[in-house]
């Protein structure tokens, strides 16, 4: 599907079978993408790892899906979807898999865990059953797959992709609830949690903005008390913790994929001098900035 729209020179070979394109600012516009219809035969795999902008897939018969930030597609040839729809421009990796050709890399990987394998038929009867689409959401293995996928230096992000489907696929077939968010509340716990899901919405939209527990607490009609704990509780970690990470993993997907000075990258994450900014995204990620620039350049792949 998204291949389709993506130019032959920007894919890379990554092992047999299988090839990464990095999908820079620009490449896929929003707008609607038609999506060729009548290939019956099962020939390959498209996974879609986005770090940022939305794509919506309309359906034979299905519910739209909606595909966000931190959330992968995956899907085969045999899919009913009709178009694409892209709300806002995209970023992150796609990767088309030859099953056949691919057997021998994930083979390897599949000795060692013992379950689920890409080319057994287990994959493709899985995919048919899901009418060729699965939407893997934001959930905790999604964020550290794409924490640790945002760290990596351009060209090894390629390899460690091809580990995280062959893991995928092996949760699928063996543990698939830890590929959901399962996190249940009781009825008088559902509206607090609905407000806190909108906290971090907003927060994710309004980066460049000096965000406070105060305000954040008078916007969404909670107690800063109640708003530290329940989002403690929610996401394991004290809600100045998640801003700042998030607010340095965005910058790590500007400094791939966009042409933004470190300057404007800084502002559009909330920091008001590079100098600030230089410090903390040094001791997230043991450099500068610039040098993350450098190490991540798309001339590599």
């Amino acid at each position: 599907m998204l291949m389709d729209y993506l130019e032959e020179g920007c894919w890379r070979l990554v092992a047999d079978g299988v090839q990464m394109c990095k999908i820079t600012a620009g490449q896929l516009t929003p707008g609607l993408y038609p999506v060729e219809s009548g290939r019956a035969e099962q020939s390959g795999y498209e996974l879609f790892f986005c770090l940022s902008g939305s794509l919506a897939l309309e359906r034979k018969d299905d519910p739209v899906m909606e595909i966000g930030t931190q959330e992968i597609l995956f899907t085969s040839d045999t899919s009913d979807v009709r178009t694409m729809v892209v709300r806002e421009a995209l970023t992150g990796y796609c990767i088309a898999i030859d099953p056949a050709e691919a057997r021998a890399t994930f083979e390897t990987i599949y000795r060692v865990l013992g379950h689920g394998d890409l080319c057994d038929g287990w994959t493709a009867h899985m995919l048919r059953a899901h009418d060729g689409c699965i939407h893997i959401p934001d959930c905790n293995w999604s964020r550290a797959a794409f924490s640790a996928l945002c760290s990596l230096p351009c060209q090894e992000q390629g390899h460690y992709c091809v580990f995280k489907i062959a893991e995928l696929i092996y949760l699928l077939h063996t543990h698939p609830a830890l590929l959901e968010n399962t996190s249940v509340y009781l009825p008088e716990q559902a509206y607090s949690a609905n407000n806190i899901h909108r906290v971090c919405v907003y927060m994710e939209e309004h980066m460049d903005e000096k965000l406070t527990i105060s305000e954040l607490s008078r916007q969404f009609h909670l107690s800063p008390t109640a708003l530290k704990n329940r989002f403690r509780e929610m996401y394991g970690q004290p809600i100045h913790s998640w801003l700042l990470h998030r607010r340095v993993q965005k910058a790590a997907a500007l400094l791939q994929f966009s042409k933004m000075t470190v300057l404007q990258i800084a502002q559009s994450v909330g920091y008001e001098s590079v100098s600030q900014f230089n410090v903390v995204f040094k001791r997230v990620y043991g450099m500068s900035p610039s040098n993350y620039r450098k190490m991540s350049d798309t001339r590599i792949i």
